[in-house]
């Protein structure tokens, strides 16, 4: 059972803390975010692989900006790094997400929702970026309150109306991510094998 006090990307209880804390083994996830980066998939990695579905709702209409990286995340890696972690992020989601996106940025709309034997909903929901998550320090506040039992319940409701009022990009967005990691070519990748194993 995650620690349900409130969450604060400026504080010990970041919204990385608390989703770490969710048993997330064969339960449905419904994620509703401005933003998902490779990196912030990265660092919920088995979390997310852990789910037994997920539904990912993007609200802002322009989700390829942040997928290779946020300004907030302030870094860049190896190009091969990205390739390897979207060619994983591709593979988890052509097989247990469905993706939508706001038909207009909705920003209020980010929330997320775990369905198991705890039902939780944590409301706003973070980006799913290192910042949004609060794995590294952000100079946007982010505030929210985790609810659980019946309390989440009225999220739950929130989050199908937007859903069904979505556009379904699950094959543009696999694209995206396609056109990520097929840019490396073979000797590319022999190459950045070896540096990592030897």
């Amino acid at each position: 059972m995650a620690n349900l006090n409130p969450i604060n990307n400026q504080s010990p209880n970041t919204a990385f803390v608390t989703l770490e804390q969710i048993d997330t083994k064969n339960v449905s996830l419904d994620l509703s975010t401005s933003a998902l980066s490779l990196y912030g998939y990265e660092a919920l990695k088995k979390k997310l692989e852990s789910a037994r579905a997920i539904r990912l709702l993007l609200c802002k209409t322009q989700y390829r900006d942040d997928i290779t990286g946020t300004a907030g995340e302030q870094f860049k890696t190896l190009e091969l790094v990205q390739s390897n972690l979207a060619k994983a992020l591709h593979d988890l989601l052509s097989s247990k997400a469905e993706i939508r996106c706001m038909p207009v940025d909705s920003p209020t709309a980010a929330m997320t929702c775990v369905h198991g034997t705890d039902e939780i909903g944590i409301m706003p929901g973070p980006d799913y970026t290192l910042d949004g998550l609060g794995v590294i320090s952000s100079l946007r506040p982010y505030q929210a309150f985790p609810f659980e039992g019946a309390q989440s319940a009225p999220f739950s409701a929130m989050f199908e109306g937007y859903w069904y009022g979505a556009v379904d990009i699950k094959d543009d967005f696999l694209h995206t991510l396609t056109d990520i990691y097929r840019t490396r070519s073979p000797k590319e990748i022999y190459e950045f094998a070896l540096a990592h194993l030897f």
